[in-house]
């Protein structure tokens, strides 16, 4: 996990400030950080295609009705 390891590489370079503030925190148990599986980004669904049970359930959890 990207919190526990204080290594950075190119890829997460514009993560670095926003991974350095939730590292600090869950250093100091403020908030705990957890693993949540590819199958339950929700925000998937704006940012990749994705097959179509899995945007019917974005479409849920965001409210998002179709229109007759």
């Amino acid at each position: 996990m990207m919190t526990a390891n204080p290594i950075l590489h190119g890829r997460t370079k514009h993560l670095e400030l926003d991974l350095h503030f939730v590292r600090e925190h869950a250093i100091q148990q403020h908030i705990r950080v957890c693993h949540i599986p590819s199958s339950r980004q929700v925000a998937d669904g704006f940012t990749k295609p994705i097959p179509h049970r899995c945007f019917a359930m974005f479409k849920k959890h965001i409210g998002v009705q179709d229109v007759p």
